[in-house]
């Protein structure tokens, strides 16, 4: 009796220490998921934030040859600007010059 006693406990040891087993095995596949989840979670920030940063310094390039040209437009305007200013100088006194010679001879006509 005592033998069929120690029996049905060792079987009975026997089954709660597989459940056991079967329970750390999952939980360890679970533990190792999770890892293994964490892990590409935080690869794929790296490489969101590679290349975020990528674009960014893209987008900087790009605003920055945007006001290297807006200023080399506004360098020739200004360019523009001051022959258009010497040209209206020169047409101003040789039309000055045109009045006072057209002045002359009407005063030699009139003398």
């Amino acid at each position: 009796m005592v033998l069929v006693l120690v029996s049905m406990c060792a079987g009975a040891a026997l089954v709660m220490l597989a459940s056991a087993y079967r329970s750390l095995k999952s939980k360890v596949n679970v533990t190792e998921y999770s890892i293994n989840r964490m892990e590409k979670d935080r690869e794929l920030q790296k490489r969101f934030d590679d290349l975020y940063n990528t674009i960014d310094n893209r987008v900087d390039n790009i605003m920055n040859e945007i006001d290297n040209k807006q200023e080399t437009v506004e360098r020739v305007l200004d360019e523009i600007r001051d022959m258009i200013d010497n040209t209206e100088g020169r047409i101003d006194s040789r039309s000055d010059k045109l009045w006072a010679e057209i002045e002359k001879l009407e005063e030699t006509l009139t003398k």
